[in-house]
């Protein structure tokens, strides 16, 4: 008894070389076409593998960056700009040095000592040639 399977390979078998021709056709189709138009150059393999593929998500990811921007200026206080531009008093100004010369003082390199000890000269003993008799 045949299966199934048997059955329609029968029945398709003598469409086989017809399949194989439409194939080859197709894949010569494909390779003139890439010996024309070769897509060898990087920056463009790069933007169609990347960027080009992921279309959407990159529209979508920058639809929310131009709405963190609008958001971001949106929130901005008018009176934080006329504070900006400004000039500083005088009092402010002496205060802003005073805390910049105490800031400077807390981080002073305190690793390298002022004064250097003097180091003490070395004097060699004598030395012994052998066994404990000092050579002359």
């Amino acid at each position: 008894m045949k299966t199934p399977r048997d059955i329609l390979l029968e029945r398709h078998q003598s469409s086989a070389p017809k399949l194989d021709s439409i194939r080859r056709e197709v894949l010569a189709g494909l390779e003139a076409r890439v010996r024309r138009e070769p897509c060898s150059h990087w920056v463009v393999r790069l933007w169609v593998e990347v960027f080009w593929s992921c279309r959407r998500i990159w529209g979508g990811l920058a639809l929310v960056w131009v709405g963190l921007c609008l958001f971001n200026l949106a929130q901005r206080d008018p009176a934080d700009l006329r504070l900006a531009r400004s000039p500083a008093s005088v009092p402010t100004m002496a205060t802003l040095q005073e805390q910049e010369r105490m800031l400077n003082e807390l981080l002073a390199d305190r690793s390298v000592a002022t004064e250097a000890i003097r180091p003490r000269e070395y004097v060699p003993k004598p030395r012994s040639a052998v066994g404990g008799i000092t050579a002359v």
